[in-house]
């Protein structure tokens, strides 16, 4: 498995660059914690919406489901620092001290274009907390990643050349339901020159995007103060897009 340089940086405070050198396997040894990358300080554009925004169109065959009611491959596994688990059918991330990063690959990759739905849970996740995806991500360590804080906090990131750059500023979608134990339901379209995100069924963003064109993805969860993080991801489901879209 391939392991990954990836964090949640602040749009506005630089944070240093990662100073542990890593070989491109997907693993995440106890104790490990992912050093940051800096951020661009180019202050991208806000997001956009579309003007035709149903998730629905264009989509093809269903290539991957997962509802967790038996392991269809997920690395599982308990440490030190927390668990990646399979409890009450979902898949639970959970991190046991702050300043901690834990991340598991979805056991399917996806071609270049997709679309990807899943539900989460914020079981136990302070403000600053985050959980996420890293889309196409690569044995360079290079992703797109999308992470949503448990205040209801949107960022999506370029890691590329281990520079971050934000492709968004911070948004709060009304459209997420905050608080602990509520369902959020996401869904991803990923195409050769754009990438839309859905919040329960409202459009957060869509952007103009091909620098990364494959890869696979990752689920992750992030701690900034608690000693404490646990969030469960459901109902998962990647689809192909149809080709004259």
């Amino acid at each position: 498995m391939l392991g990954l340089l990836a964090g949640c940086a602040s749009a506005n405070t630089p944070e240093p660059r990662p100073t542990v050198t890593v070989t491109p396997v997907f693993s995440q040894p106890p104790g490990f914690v992912f050093p940051t990358v800096s951020p661009s300080e180019i202050i991208p554009p806000a997001p956009t919406a579309s003007a035709t925004a149903d998730p629905f169109e264009g989509l093809g065959e269903v290539l991957f489901e997962d509802d967790f009611a038996r392991d269809l491959g997920w690395d599982l596994i308990v440490d030190e620092i927390g668990a990646t688990s399979n409890q009450r059918q979902r898949l639970v991330l959970t991190l046991r001290q702050p300043q901690g990063f834990r991340f598991v690959l979805v056991p399917f990759k996806p071609p270049r274009r997709f679309f990807l739905e899943f539900d989460v849970v914020q079981e136990i996740c302070q403000d600053a907390d985050a959980f996420g995806l890293m889309l196409r991500l690569n044995p360079s360590f290079e992703h797109y990643r999308i992470s949503i804080t448990c205040q209801g906090v949107v960022r999506i990131s370029r890691v590329l050349l281990g520079e971050s750059r934000s492709l968004i500023p911070d948004t709060s979608p009304s459209a997420i339901l905050p608080g602990p134990l509520v369902n959020n339901h996401f869904s991803l379209w990923a195409d050769d020159k754009t990438l839309r995100l859905w919040i329960n069924g409202r459009e957060v963003f869509n952007i103009d995007e091909n620098i990364l064109m494959s890869g696979n993805i990752a689920l992750f969860v992030r701690s900034r103060t608690g000693n404490l993080v646990t969030v469960a991801f459901d109902n998962m489901q990647i689809r192909a897009l149809r080709t004259e879209q």
